[in-house]
């Protein structure tokens, strides 16, 4: 006759694997958690972080494209990131803004 596992071992085992459940379901759903705050970036902070990005690719490359772009009144703070670093990991010499620059606009 075989015994079967103790009540307290299937127990511990469900607890287990119920722990495992909740940990993945909380990584699955975190991502889609955002702060209402942080949905859109304002005129000012947006247009602070593309001048910076293109500030610094000008003094590394020594030339600009000579105008700055302009962002939306409220920007999704993702693809203005997106911008300032296509910007700064950009090439010599930097004479245009980067396709992914546009994103900002809606595209």
């Amino acid at each position: 006759m075989t015994r079967s596992r103790a009540p307290e071992a299937r127990l511990s085992c469900a607890r287990r694997f119920l722990g495992w459940v909740i940990i993945l379901a909380a990584f699955l759903l975190l991502p889609f958690c955002k702060n209402a705050e942080e949905e859109d970036l304002s005129f000012d902070k947006a247009f602070g972080e593309m001048a910076a990005a293109t500030l610094v690719q000008k003094e590394i490359c020594g030339s600009w494209p000579g105008y700055f772009l302009l962002p939306p009144e409220r920007s999704n703070p993702d693809r203005i990131w997106l911008c300032a670093y296509s910007i700064t990991s950009g090439e010599c010499p930097f004479t245009a803004y980067p396709q992914e620059c546009l994103l900002i606009y809606g595209g």
